[in-house]
């Protein structure tokens, strides 16, 4: 985490993602090691876990907005499951005005597109 506090300084970061992000506290340990200096930094945090779809509400309270990296969660629920926490999760952000992204074989792409 000081390795990120120094970045953090030295370059000039907009958005900063928390992979794996299982609760709000995750959240705000990355907020307390960027300190003042990060003051202006939008945390993502990236909901790849079920725990991530249990604490939504509490992630989603603490940080500027999700990413919703559906391949990771494919392996964790079924599919009819995932559309229904996927557009649950969506909703809540549209309700709080939070930015709200999917993601979906990133890498797939790359490679078929290249």
């Amino acid at each position: 985490m000081s390795d990120l506090k120094q970045i953090s300084k030295l370059i000039n970061i907009d958005y900063l993602c928390v992979p794996f992000t299982a609760s709000g506290a995750d959240i705000q340990k990355v907020r307390d090691t960027l300190g003042a200096a990060g003051q202006n930094i939008n945390i993502m945090a990236k909901i790849d876990t079920v725990a991530g779809i249990e604490n939504f509400e509490d992630i989603l309270s603490q940080s500027d907005g999700v990413i919703i990296q559906r391949n990771e969660l494919s392996w964790e629920l079924p599919s009819e499951k995932l559309m229904v926490a996927q557009k649950w999760m969506i909703q809540q952000c549209n309700k709080k005005a939070k930015l709200v992204m999917l993601q979906s074989q990133v890498l797939e792409t790359m490679i078929s597109e290249a």
